[in-house]
């Protein structure tokens, strides 16, 4: 049965074993975490960096934006100084409730969690983790990247409508 997070549950009565697509195996210990940074263009999707021990300070971040982001915009042949810069609302970026409905890419990590998701068993080791999000992040599109710049107008009204409170977006 699948619930409304995307994960699939089972129950027994006991007296029947689970098969083997119901059980999903875990690391034992804390298996890690991986720190993905990632942008989006007009263009297509940007370079993205992990990040898989320690946490992102100014040096780590200001590291990721002359090597990411700069790669990104020479890449796709994209002005430096027309470009807009947008930071997602991870906490560094934050100091205040932002609205998850005024930045674009909000909706590609949501996808690209799903995509994740998606996989019949969850990764056991962190190189495993971060192929699977760098091979799923570069298949996002320059279709899939315009489709939410371009709705950028209309989610300002609707914001704008709804005093700053939940939209369909």
């Amino acid at each position: 049965m699948w619930g409304s997070d995307g994960k699939s549950y089972y129950w027994t009565d006991g007296a029947t074993d689970l098969l083997p697509h119901q059980i999903e195996s875990h690391v034992q210990g804390d298996g890690g975490s991986v720190l993905f940074w990632g942008l989006i263009t007009a263009e297509g999707p940007g370079y993205g960096s992990t990040i898989t021990e320690g946490n992102v300070n100014t040096e780590v971040y200001i590291d990721i934006l002359k090597t990411s982001l700069l790669d990104t915009l020479e890449y796709y042949g994209l002005d430096r100084k027309s470009f807009r810069f947008q930071q997602d609302n991870a906490t560094p970026h934050t100091s205040v409730p932002t609205n998850p409905d005024l930045n674009p890419i909000e909706h590609v990590w949501n996808q690209l969690k799903r995509r994740l998701n998606a996989y019949p068993a969850r990764a056991t080791a962190i190189a495993e983790l971060e192929a699977r999000i760098h091979q799923e992040w570069y298949k996002f599109t320059k279709e899939d990247c315009l489709k939410y710049i371009d709705s950028m107008p209309n989610r300002i009204k609707a914001v704008i409508r709804s005093k700053g409170g939940p939209t369909r977006y």
